[in-house]
């Protein structure tokens, strides 16, 4: 019967500090996801992103998130819709776990907004290690008169250490 062999007492494992982060699919023009600057180790502040569009009156879009390793926290409008002061609609529901519904429009008789700039900032708490992906589905992007106007989908992945 062999012994076993010696040594110090266990060394715990080195824990990477806490930290999440965003890497977005594409960063080319359309609708797409950002990390926002105010995301800390524990929230991501997840930006729906405007980039180079024409005339954007509005979008309507499910997002699927990892709700494994995110919560939904909040969310906040941003101001690329309401530029020029025009009223806008904002509307967020979660309807199901980690499938969001989302409608942003400007009201009334305002142009749309042609440029890039925040649609849409979603607050995300960690609450897993791991990585996961969103993705885009029922998607479409509106002009002032109504029509959906083409534009690219960009999504992208998420990677927590809890």
């Amino acid at each position: 019967g062999g012994g076993g062999g010696g040594g110090g007492g266990p060394t715990p494992p080195t824990q990477p500090p806490p930290s999440v982060t965003f890497a977005p699919s594409s960063t080319g023009a359309g609708i797409g996801l950002a990390q926002g600057a105010t995301t800390t180790s524990s929230t991501l502040v997840l930006e729906v992103r405007a980039t180079q569009v024409t005339a954007l009156y509005g979008v309507a879009f499910d997002l699927t998130y990892p709700n494994a390793l995110l919560r939904l926290q909040g969310f906040r409008a941003g101001t690329f819709l309401s530029s020029g002061g025009a009223q806008i609609s904002t509307q967020v529901a979660e309807s199901s776990p980690g499938h969001l519904v989302v409608g942003l429009s400007r009201l009334g008789p305002a142009p749309g907004v042609d440029g890039s700039g925040v649609l849409l900032e979603l607050q995300l708490d960690a609450v897993a290690s791991g990585t996961g992906a969103f993705a885009f589905s029922n998607n479409a992007a509106y002009r002032p008169d109504g029509s959906v106007q083409s534009v690219g989908w960009n999504a992208g992945s998420v990677s927590v250490v809890r």
